[in-house]
């Protein structure tokens, strides 16, 4: 038996400049410098019971019952400079936003498991899930005496989301070189989203299977090869369903989308492990696959809203190769490659859209140990220009730095790190669709060259022995949050 308990209150703050430019026919029309501040202040608490009895070694019955409570108060203000082609002053705006959205999650889950002979094992599970959100969001503009609502942007919200599944898994012995396993899980969801301007917006039922096979070939002490298929369900965040409001410019915003659909899809893989090398291969199927930012023009309001949404399919196959190498007993390196042939297919309003990529992504880890208290390490990322849903982004890198030292036993370690040493980590691209007549550029940077020490020490008694590892219940449900 067992109870956890965890808990945050996480509060982010932000200012920033954003620079915008309107141009008519390819000649600049208006200058837009817009100062905005952030504060995106997270709490939550969350608590699980456990009770497990083991009848036997290979026998054993398991019940987790979870709550989960968040809340996210985001209020944002914006200061807007507006000057013509040649750069003179011209007016000046002001806007304020506001989010706040409490999350409340019950989860209860029940799985037995047990050995049915020396060749099989069989595990089955039953999970029910309720969650509920109510989502208010804001923004208004000043008119020179007061603050104005913008109906346009203004809405509550309110989830309602009931989810069912019930799960088996057959652990199969074939004989000495082969083994299986077989998985099987059906899903029921019934989820309900109101909100105070058009009413019900989602109205949705839906009961799917998700089968799962996995076979292992061993054939020497140093060489195994995989072949597996599952079918799997990709549920939409709570904060992609949960409409907020960010602007980049006056005419221009990121947005939650509540009509946001789960996406399924199939999977193909096939793995040959040597040693620590390995080769991958893996064809993906996705309907409805949930792509971030994709933009549309709201003609309407004149205003272009990047969102996630859901393209009609995604088909990707992926080679994967990883190998470990030594160069010396101090000097040690992890390389991984993947190389994607990804198809995309989606609508504009009415209209198809097709791309196609091949991306190539490169990860080394350089592993330094320069004695029994001090080492290092360096890591680099690469990928190539790569498709984000509808949009096609540059080529990106980023080299992170760390070194660390052991203190003692009695007083811990100490750690430096600089994250993004080139402060190189940004994406420049956009949507170029000639056909549909839209073409936008843009540039994120998400992150910025950081600098952090840690001081890490345990207290305690060293020789009690440890709580048992565990997950909870209710994992799934927190990584829709986080």
């Amino acid at each position: 038996m067992g109870l956890l308990l965890n808990g945050y209150d996480n509060r982010w703050s932000m200012d920033a400049i954003n620079r915008s430019l309107d141009t008519e026919n390819g000649v600049p029309a208006s200058f837009i410098n817009l100062m905005n501040d952030e504060i995106n202040h997270w709490k939550h608490f969350g608590a699980n019971y456990n009770i497990r009895h083991n009848f036997t070694e290979d026998n054993f019955i398991s019940f987790d019952l979870d709550y989960l409570y968040y809340t996210d108060d985001n209020p944002t203000n914006y200061f807007n400079s507006i000057f013509d082609e040649n750069m003179n002053f011209v007016d000046e705006e002001l806007s304020r936003s506001g989010k706040y959205t409490p999350i409340k999650t019950w989860v209860a889950k029940f799985d037995y498991g047990t050995k049915l002979n020396e060749k099989s094992k069989l595990e089955i599970g039953l999970k029910g899930t309720k969650s509920n959100f109510e989502n208010d969001v804001s923004v208004e503009d000043f008119n020179g005496l007061n603050w104005v609502l913008d109906p346009s942007l203004t809405n509550k919200s309110n989830l309602d989301e009931k989810i069912f599944a019930a799960y088996s898994a057959l652990d199969y012995s074939i004989n000495e070189k082969w083994s299986a396993k077989f998985g099987l899980r059906y899903e029921y969801t019934n989820t309900q989203l109101d909100t105070e301007t058009q009413g019900k917006v989602v109205d949705r039922q839906y009961g799917e299977l998700f089968p799962s096979i996995f076979f292992n070939r061993i054939i020497n002490d140093d060489l195994n090869m995989n072949l597996s298929y599952s079918r799997r369900i990709t549920i939409p965040t709570f904060n992609d369903v949960a409409p907020f409001v960010i602007f980049v410019d006056p005419k221009t915003f990121l947005s939650g989308n509540a009509n946001l659909q789960p996406s399924i899809s199939n999977s193909y893989k096939y793995d040959i492990n040597y040693k620590s090398y390995i080769l991958s291969f893996q064809y993906t199927h996705e309907d409805s696959s949930i792509s971030q930012f994709q933009e549309r023009i709201d003609e309407a309001n004149d205003r272009l809203i990047l969102e996630a949404s859901n393209l009609d399919y995604t088909k990707s196959f992926a080679i994967t190769l990883g190998f470990p190498v030594k160069i010396s007993n101090w000097w040690r390196m992890q390389n991984n490659f993947n190389f994607i042939n990804q198809k995309i297919t989606a609508f504009y309003y009415d209209d198809p859209v097709e791309l196609s990529i091949g991306n190539f992504t490169a990860n080394t880890t350089q592993s330094f140990k320069f004695s029994d208290s001090f080492s290092g390490e360096i890591t680099a990322f690469y990928t190539s220009e790569s498709l984000f849903g509808t949009a096609k982004y540059d080529e990106v890198y980023r080299v992170n730095l760390g070194f660390q030292k052991k203190l003692s036993d009695k007083w811990g370690s100490l750690r430096f790190s600089v994250n993004d040493i080139f402060d190189s980590f940004e994406f420049r691209g956009g949507t170029d669709l000639p056909d549909q007549n839209f073409k936008t550029d843009q540039l994120w940077d998400f992150s910025a060259r950081t600098f952090t020490l840690t001081y890490t020490r345990n207290f305690g008694n060293n020789k009690l022995k440890s709580a048992r590892d565990r997950e909870t219940g209710a994992e799934e449900e927190r990584r829709r949050v986080n």
